[in-house]
């Protein structure tokens, strides 16, 4: 066959270069496909199985770069400046915002050689110059700067169709198909109520637990864990006994050595179950073995908090994890998909915006750190909704996550589908 034939290859090959040269780019592979039948006489199927995008995918690597998907590709040659763009744009939307600094670690670790190297000046200046239209870049504090995609700057895409929703104190509020409480939270700050059952993994300080019951009311129906011993957290963080007697003077329980990964383990876990929230804020396992172990840990720290959490959830209850919103927490999310969703028996039901103006005296802690709040209040920080599959509505359908894509949970529910409101460009 021709695709057995290096020569045949060659001339392919060099014919496509040829076409390209002459017309504009980026070049769409359908318009490709056609001028390379006028000027060959024949289509590119006759003389290589799989087409025009498969040739070019399989035989024009480092010379050619694809952009897009299936029939809606384009095709353009490769250069140090086109490489560098296309390499830098699929890097921001694979992992979502990225810090400067993450960018060019990222392009040292699979390029091996220094963005500015590669692209001939620095990344913000690329940014600035030649990708204007496509990317934003924000400044933050200590001269670091954050890369998005330019989408519309909202966090909580839910279905078009609102419905009413009850809570656990039986008060009716408004869900655009997707988590009623982050929709609520929106309007009026705070998430949560001391009318709902309540359960916090993963405290540290306390403080968030603190900030709760500062609203006031009783909270008798909150239950606040910790991963650490009381003499564990004694070591680590001052003031936490203050607040630890705030927290139950003003109601709640508080239980430590609970494993958010093992919550069956915990009897006093299981005696309050079931619950209409449980709350897992800026999870870390604490390793510094590198990018990719803490990546693969951190992912596999959320799916075990999915998983034994969702079976202790009442009906319409909802698991929430705060993350910063950028890489590497966005990568965390996106092993969360599919097969693991779908074992867990959950849908993602969307996110919406943390604010730490919204818990006073809240500080968060980094896992390893003793001393002094470790996130920046001005990181954009989201937390993300999931909800029980069986818990679905008759007749709503797909929801839509932060990124605007559509759960990968439901889908394989293959719930009833209905029109969603899909984020603009």
């Amino acid at each position: 066959s021709i695709q057995s034939m290096s020569v045949d290859e060659a001339r392919l090959k060099a014919n496509v270069l040829a076409l390209l040269a002459k017309m504009p780019e980026p070049a769409h592979i359908a318009a490709l496909s056609v001028a390379y039948r006028h000027a060959q006489g024949v289509a590119m199927k006759a003389e290589f199985k799989g087409g025009m995008l498969r040739f070019v995918k399989e035989h024009c690597v480092g010379e050619l770069l694809v952009m897009g998907e299936g029939n809606d590709s384009f095709v353009q040659r490769a250069t140090p400046v086109s490489s560098a763009q296309h390499w830098l744009l699929e890097c921001v939307r694979k992992n979502g915002p990225l810090l400067i600094s993450m960018i060019g670690r990222l392009h040292q670790e699979e390029r091996g050689s220094a963005f500015a190297e590669a692209a001939g000046e620095g990344l913000t200046k690329f940014v600035k110059r030649r990708l204007q239209k496509e990317l934003t870049l924000e400044s933050l504090k200590g001269q670091e700067e954050l890369v998005e995609l330019r989408r519309r700057d909202d966090a909580r895409f839910f279905l078009k169709t609102a419905r009413g929703r009850r809570t656990a104190s039986g008060s009716a509020t408004e869900a655009a198909g997707g988590s009623g409480r982050l929709v609520s939270a929106a309007q009026s700050g705070c998430a949560y109520s001391c009318s709902e059952r309540l359960l916090v993994v993963g405290e540290a300080d306390f403080s968030w637990s603190a900030s709760l019951i500062g609203v006031g009311g009783s909270w008798t129906s909150l239950l606040a864990t910790s991963f650490d011993s009381r003499a564990q957290l004694d070591s680590k963080y001052k003031g936490v006994q203050d607040r630890v007697q705030a927290v139950r003077k003003a109601g709640a329980s508080i239980v430590h050595t609970v494993d958010a990964t093992r919550l069956e383990q915990s009897a006093e876990v299981m005696s309050a179950a079931p619950f209409d929230v449980i709350a897992f804020h800026f999870p870390h396992v604490g390793t510094d073995e590198g990018l990719k172990a803490s990546i693969a840990a951190n992912t596999q720290l959320l799916g075990d908090f999915l998983r034994s959490a969702a079976p202790l959830l009442d009906k319409g209850g909802e698991l929430h994890v705060t993350l910063v919103h950028r890489y590497p927490y966005t990568a965390w999310l996106r092993s969360l998909e599919g097969k693991l969703l779908q074992a867990a028996g959950l849908r993602y039901l969307g996110a919406a915006e943390f604010d730490f103006q919204d818990y006073p005296g809240y500080r968060h802690q980094a896992t390893t750190q003793v001393e002094g709040g470790a996130l920046d209040v001005v990181s954009r920080c989201l937390t993300h909704a999931w909800g029980r599959i069986s818990d679905l509505p008759k007749g709503e359908g797909d929801l839509v996550d932060v990124d605007g894509k559509v759960g990968t949970a439901l889908r394989a529910a293959k719930a009833p589908t209905t029109e969603i409101t899909t984020p603009a460009a």
